[in-house]
């Protein structure tokens, strides 16, 4: 009987732990959550501008020749 007592208490402890952290980490994300990765908005014009695929075209040819030996 005594063992069935010991593993409740030991679930609750690891079920507090377990809520203890994860309302730790919605806290912290809440109060991070205003600053924003990027800080400057000049990128975002430029890659609406980019073709992708011509971009991919370009880099077959320049990238890596050494592993063509």
């Amino acid at each position: 009987m005594s063992l069935l007592i010991l593993l409740v208490i030991i679930a609750g402890l690891l079920l507090l732990i377990g809520f203890t952290a994860f309302i730790t980490i919605l806290i912290l994300a809440k109060r991070h959550s205003f600053r924003p990765d990027n800080k400057s908005k000049k990128n975002s014009s430029t890659d609406a501008t980019l073709d992708p695929w011509a971009e991919a075209g370009n880099r077959i040819d320049i990238d890596n020749p050494e592993q063509e030996k």
